[in-house]
């Protein structure tokens, strides 16, 4: 378990490095002005240049305007294989999580102070609850 684990981790921390790399080298010490120019000499409709201002501010990126800085910096098909990064990043953090949870909690936490029937029905009332 500790092999798949430290595997998982590095190939996250390749894919990490890579994307930062990316950003760093597009985006550092650029201002608005300069990427929005960039969309404009795209010419390309499907690209929201208007995410950008133009003006001589330093470039303050996020996670849409990194988006539509790779349509528009690489193409396409790059904005979309952003997107469906970031989906797959929510999806392992949601995973990791809950892998998390169902090793620490019932193994540590809950049996010290309650038997299973009681974690069932106590996690039953809060869903009722919620709704």
């Amino acid at each position: 378990m500790f092999i798949e684990s430290a595997i998982a981790m590095g190939i996250s921390l390749i894919i990490n490095i890579a994307i930062t790399s990316v950003f760093a080298h597009g985006l550092y010490g650029r201002t608005n002005r300069e990427i929005y120019e960039t969309c404009i000499s795209r010419n390309d409709s499907r690209f929201d240049i208007n995410a950008f201002s133009n003006d001589t501010e330093e470039f303050d990126a996020d996670i849409y305007k990194a988006g539509v800085f790779l349509g528009c910096q690489f193409g396409l098909f790059s904005m979309y294989i952003w997107a469906i990064g970031i989906l797959a990043g929510g999806q392992s953090s949601t995973m990791t999580g809950t892998y998390a949870g169902q090793y620490v909690f019932p193994r540590n936490v809950f049996s010290l102070c309650f038997h299973l029937h009681k974690i069932v029905s106590y996690v039953s009332q809060l869903k009722v609850i919620d709704y």
